[in-house]
This record gives structure tokens, C-alpha cells and sequence, in this order.
């Protein structure tokens, strides 16, 4: 017996080693190798950043692999001269980490970061860190209402989520909630699509985003084709939508102020780049390889990246209530509006980065971050590309969001912005914004942002300043909202209030949740 219970131990080590040998050649394979690593450093959240070779990149080995190089950068669309600088606080830039060593990527490599084997265990194996889960379903309370008419992974709510849907009847239930100004493509001439790119400000702060639910809250931009996603359509693992050229399936490049509970608790914005091909069917971050969105079907990160001093998941700098906010510029761009071979999207973070010593560097905000190939519009099993692989978007939308998943059938006190709705903080060192909305034309032009419809909640006016304010979802868990009431998930917009700093007065505020959490010197544990 203990010959027997000896041999089931070692089988146990081995099978043990052999998965955390699996694990480290995913790692290697689809990020990089130890080899592949010329520095590394700690982040202001203390995550390890590593610089490795430009070419060490898995989408570089991917374009190498097909005989192709990865396209020089178009020069960045310039800013217009009037717009007011902004001073951003967040690129790796030289200042030491909590070691004494320093944040800076050598010349000729790029800041990256890669899961570790520790983290890919906790997730259940590799298996499961790398297969897509069943996607659950969105609440859908509202059904006489449906889909709204003119945002597409929206749709109307009128009560409190009925009880079948609510956890424990049904695990999968959760929310997508908006505060957004959206322009489809009905103005004027000279504000309609197509947009070839979006250019904004945004404010950063740190929010309370409620622990252990996989919860978040951004603050973000979408460019967009298409009018199908699969949220609502029949079955949660079906693909209900037409894909290809001539599909209607969305297609999403979505670029956020992003944060989220992490693994121990920890709370951060960080910066995001998304992608969905195929009306949310599949779904990439940019920096990580398990979206299944690059052209050969399977694991894969599709971004390349140029920056040496910014890159996505980093975390950002953020303000504090009252005082003067925190920026991040956010810019986005088709490249084949300035030539076939800058096919894709190309993001910037535009701005004048604050350097250690205190003194101020262009040189990050006018290079590109970095760009999503255009095979990433590829659809897994065809060879078709969608609209959005060298074309422009015919739909945008910037403001919040939060994902909230309603745990015990309550919505939870997750915020939005700041925290604060617009109208109760009364001015920009309160309350969230984005600023200088900008289109970009297919030569680079810029032109200020229209938008025909701010998010309207059709089913109940919950604040007292009317119906062009309003929320995508359920709102409170207080049903129904009275008039002037912003219980949790009471999130809104606001375009009436003046701007607070200097610039073109196109200051678009959102935000809320608990507003009463911040007022009162801190949020529930």
C-alpha cells in the first residue's frame, strides 16, 4: 500500500511539472520568453513590466510568418493648434520603481506585460485561462421595448429585473450600463459618418467598483459598424449575427479608461484597447491572447505595438475629488486613410508628457501606441474581413460604462466618472468628463464631435433635468427612482453645465452611482 500510494504521489509531481511546463511554453509562445527580456521594472501597481525586442512581439512573428513586415506609422493626425494642452503623468518616463529601478525601456524595446504561470494556475489551468467561458446573458426585464433604435449593445428597461432573472434563478444575469452621447449617422452634412477616427480628453479618477463581482466602470470611446450583436439573440454560445464584408454583425474598436477589481482586491484605472469582430460574439484586449479575433482562428495577440513609454494595462495617474483633474488623451485612427499599408486602427495617447525632473516631453503623445492589424477583422474559419478592417466607422459613442452583475438581485454600488453625478458636484474638479470631442477625417482633418442622441432611459425620468438624460439599464436598486434621486446605478449625462477648464467648451459630463459615498468621506468596504 505504500509502494501503491508512493507511485500516486510521483504521478501526481509529474503530471504537476508537465502542466506548469505547458503553461510556460504558452507563455513563451504566445507573449515572450525570459530570452526576449532586455529590462524589466514594477509599475506604479506594482505589476512587473518587462521591455522586450520590438520584434519579440507574438503579431511581429505573425507578420514574419506570412512573409510580411509591420507597417511604418502615419504620422499622427495633428491636433488642432487651439486646443488646450494636455498634461499626462502616466508614461514610463525614467522615475525609479519600488526597487530603485528604473521605469524605461531601452532603445529599440517596447514596455510589455504577460500572465504568469502563478496567475494561469489560479485561473484553473491553462485550459481554462485560455477557453473562452459561456457568455452569459444580458438582463432583458423590458421586452416590450427590445433593442433601442440607435445603440446597438443597448436596450431598454422598464422596471426592476424580474426575479427569474436575477441570481440564484439565473447565474448569467448581468448588465451593461451606458451614460453616452452617440451620433449613428443622421446629422448634417460635415458631422456624419463615415468617422476614419475620434479624438478626446478625458478625466482619470480612481472609483469604487464593488470586490469580488468581476465588475468595472470606464470611461471610453466606440467606433463602430454593423447593427447586430449577439447579447439578446437565442442561444448565449450561437452566433446569431451575418459576418463578413456584407454582414451586419458589430464591429467595435473601443479604447477606455479602464478599472476593475484585480485578483486581490486591488482597484486602478488602467488603459484599454477592445475589439469585437463579430457582434460581440468573440471579443480581444489588445496585450492579451486569448480573444481567438487574429486571422488563424485561435490564441493570439494581433496588436502591434510601437510605444517605448506606454502600453496597454498600464496603470494611470488619477485626480481626487476637488481638485484639478487628472487627463488622458485618447485618439484613434483608420490608418488606410493614409495609405493601404497602414491598413487598421492606430491609437495615440495625444499630449505633453510630464517628465520625473518635472520638465515636459512630446515625444510619447505624438508616437503612435500602437496599432490592431488589419487580419484581426478576420473572422475565425473564414478568410472574409469585415468592414472595419480597412475601413471607416459609420457609428460613435463616447462616455461611461458599467458592468454591473446585479449579485442577490440588487444592482451593486459600483460607480461611474468620479462618482458623482452631473449636477450634484457642481463643476469639472468633480465630476467626470471628456473634452474636445473631436471626428477625424480620412486625410487626418479634425472636426469638432456632433451627437444626435444622449442616452435617454425611456422608462422612467429618474433625475429632475429631463429626458435627454438618461442611462442604458437597470438604473437603482431603488424601484421606481423618484425625481432627484441617484441610488446606486443611477448613472447620467449632462451637456448643459459650462466647461470648467480652458478649452473649446465642449465639456461632456457623466458619471454616478453613489454619490452620497464619496460626500461622506468614503465608500462601503
Amino acid at each position: 500500500m505504500s509502494d501503491a500510494g508512493s507511485t500516486n504521489e510521483l504521478d501526481s509531481t509529474t503530471d504537476a511539472e508537465a502542466g506548469i511546463a505547458e503553461i510556460q511554453s504558452y507563455i513563451d509562445t504566445y507573449y515572450y520568453a525570459d530570452s526576449d527580456i532586455r529590462h524589466s521594472f514594477l509599475d506604479r501597481a506594482g505589476k512587473q513590466v518587462d521591455c522586450i525586442d520590438f520584434g519579440a512581439q507574438w503579431s511581429v512573428k505573425h507578420l514574419a510568418s506570412k512573409g510580411l513586415q509591420p507597417p511604418p506609422p502615419p504620422p499622427q493626425p495633428s491636433l488642432p493648434p487651439e486646443m488646450p494642452t494636455v498634461l499626462m503623468h502616466s508614461a514610463f518616463l525614467g522615475e525609479p520603481d519600488q526597487n530603485g529601478s528604473a521605469r524605461q525601456c531601452p532603445d529599440g524595446t517596447i514596455p510589455k506585460y504577460r500572465p504568469t504561470v502563478a496567475q494561469i494556475l489560479a485561473a484553473g489551468g491553462l485550459q481554462a485561462y485560455i477557453s473562452p467561458s459561456s457568455r452569459p446573458g444580458r438582463l432583458q426585464s423590458c421586452s416590450p421595448y427590445g433593442q433601442t433604435t440607435f445603440e446597438h449593445d443597448c436596450y431598454d428597461y422598464g422596471g426592476q429585473p424580474a426575479s427569474w432573472e436575477l441570481p440564484p434563478n439565473n447565474v448569467t444575469g448581468l448588465s451593461y450600463e451606458h451614460a453616452v452621447g452617440i451620433n449613428d449617422g443622421h446629422l448634417e452634412a460635415g458631422a456624419a459618418p463615415p468617422f476614419w477616427g475620434m479624438s478626446a480628453v478625458t478625466s482619470v479618477y480612481s472609483v469604487y467598483v464593488t470586490p469580488e463581482t468581476y465588475e468595472h466602470a470606464d470611461d471610453q470611446i466606440w467606433l463602430q459598424t454593423g447593427t447586430c450583436e449577439n447579447w439578446f439573440n437565442g442561444s448565449p454560445d450561437s452566433q446569431e449575427c451575418t459576418t463578413g464584408s456584407g454582414g451586419n454583425a458589430v464591429q467595435s474598436f473601443e479604447v477606455a479608461v479602464f478599472q476593475a477589481q484585480g485578483a486581490a482586491g486591488e482597484t486602478y484605472p488602467t488603459l484599454q484597447i477592445f475589439w469585437t469582430p463579430d457582434g460581440y460574439y468573440t471579443g480581444c484586449y489588445a496585450g492579451s491572447a486569448t480573444g481567438a479575433c487574429c486571422d488563424n482562428g485561435g490564441l493570439g495577440d494581433c496588436w502591434v505595438q510601437y510605444s517605448s513609454v506606454a502600453t496597454p494595462g498600464m496603470p494611470l495617474v488619477y485626480g481626487y475629488i476637488g481638485d484639478t483633474p487628472e487627463e488622458f488623451g485618447i485618439q484613434a485612427w483608420q490608418g488606410a486613410g493614409y495609405h493601404s499599408y497602414d491598413a487598421g486602427w492606430w491609437v495615440w495617447a495625444p499630449g505633453v508628457y510630464v517628465l520625473p525632473d518635472g520638465g515636459t516631453s512630446t515625444v510619447g503623445g505624438s508616437s503612435p501606441i500602437g496599432m490592431l492589424l488589419p487580419d484581426a477583422y478576420v473572422y475565425p474559419g473564414t478568410s472574409v474581413q469585415g468592414p472595419m478592417a480597412t475601413g471607416a466607422a459609420t457609428y460613435m459613442q463616447i462616455g461611461g460604462e458599467v458592468y454591473d452583475t446585479w449579485p442577490s438581485g440588487l444592482h451593486t454600488q459600483t460607480q461611474m466618472g468620479s462618482g458623482y453625478g452631473p449636477g450634484i458636484a457642481l463643476g469639472y474638479k468633480n465630476e467626470a468628463y471628456f473634452r474636445d470631442i473631436c471626428t477625424i477625417a480620412e486625410g487626418g482633418g479634425y472636426a469638432q464631435a456632433y451627437f444626435e442622441n444622449f442616452y435617454p432611459d425611456v422608462c422612467n425620468d429618474y433625475d429632475s433635468l429631463g429626458d435627454t438624460y438618461g442611462v442604458c439599464g437597470p438604473q437603482s436598486q431603488y424601484w421606481p427612482p423618484t425625481s432627484g434621486s441617484y441610488g446606486f446605478g443611477g448613472y447620467a449625462v449632462d451637456i448643459a453645465s459650462a466647461a470648467g477648464g480652458s478649452g473649446w467648451d465642449t465639456y461632456f459630463y457623466f458619471g454616478g452611482g453613489v454619490g452620497v459615498c464619496n460626500l461622506s468621506g468614503g465608500c462601503p468596504p
